[in-house]
């Protein structure tokens, strides 16, 4: 039985039309299927614990991928250049389970490019912080985040990912975590499925995106400022009973929300939180508040 498929061992085969990794596989080299342009069906078996960068780079036949809760890494440009993904499957967000800054990205896996380097002396920022000034971006798959510090200097660029307008579908299986800016503009995806083992969603993780159905997870305890900043989109927000607060612009300008439920145990909501939700009809503010 195969249990090793070495780099580059199947690139360039541009006749595969189907990939069937067996659960008896437990390592599968950078670049193994690379340009296989013709592949329309993919089954990564439960072998596989990581799978490296460019791995299925160019394999733009693909509509659909899904990834088992085995993978505990996936490698930059992992699936660049699959640009027919209408839907995919991932354990998690970005480069592994406790990725954070630009590694955490929901593009990560399908390649970026960068700008040049800038700094800020004024901030108190970590490293892996989404940048403030990505509450005046809006360009498409563009976030910033801070990727060193130098003293009181943070350094901080932008990343433009190269995320398929194809993918309208996403869906987490097995994360504890949204991180920070990981779907920021990403204005082509219309459905995300979080998992109910989600408890944090970081600051700008769903900033300017196009989710139109969406749900809450039940155990979700923070939710970041600018978390869904401008999903206009969403119709109907419930906030589980484990959220405790709101913060500052977390809904704003979502003015396709309709419907608001905030769980009884929230006790604040911060600055601007609802700003120009201007079609909520419908609002339950629990007595705490």
């Amino acid at each position: 039985k195969v249990e090793r498929i070495d780099r580059s061992a199947f690139a360039n085969c541009t006749g595969i039309s189907k990939i069937n990794i067996p659960d008896s596989v437990t390592y599968l080299g950078r670049n193994a299927f690379e340009n296989c342009k013709d592949v329309k069906s993919l089954n990564v078996g439960s072998g596989i614990s990581a799978i490296y960068a460019e791995t299925f780079k160019n394999c733009s036949g693909l509509t659909s991928v899904e990834i088992p809760k085995t993978v505990f890494s996936i490698g930059q440009s992992a699936f660049e250049g699959c640009n027919n993904v209408t839907e995919i499957t991932l354990p998690f967000v970005g480069t592994g389970r406790s990725a954070t800054g630009y590694t955490s990205n929901f593009g990560y896996i399908f390649g970026y490019t960068e700008d040049d380097a800038h700094t800020d002396s004024s901030c108190n920022l970590k490293v892996g912080d989404v940048y403030s000034k990505q509450a005046g971006c809006s360009y498409n798959n563009e976030v910033y985040y801070v990727y060193q510090i130098n003293g009181n200097t943070r350094y901080y660029r932008y990343y433009d990912y190269k995320t398929p307008s194809s993918i309208k579908t996403v869906t987490i299986t097995d994360a504890t975590q949204i991180p920070s800016g990981a779907f920021a503009n990403n204005k082509n995806v219309t459905k995300i499925v979080l998992n109910d083992g989600v408890t944090s969603i970081g600051d700008y993780a769903f900033y300017n995106c196009g989710i139109k159905d969406f749900a809450i997870p039940n155990y979700v305890e923070t939710l970041g400022k600018y978390a869904f900043y401008k999903c206009k989109n969403l119709q109907e927000v419930f906030i589980p009973n484990s959220v405790t607060a709101i913060d500052a612009y977390t809904f704003y300008g979502c003015n396709g929300i309709t419907k608001l439920n905030i769980s009884e145990n929230v006790t604040s909501i911060g600055d601007y939180a609802f700003y120009g939700c201007s079609n909520l009809t419908v609002l339950n503010v629990p007595n705490k508040v």
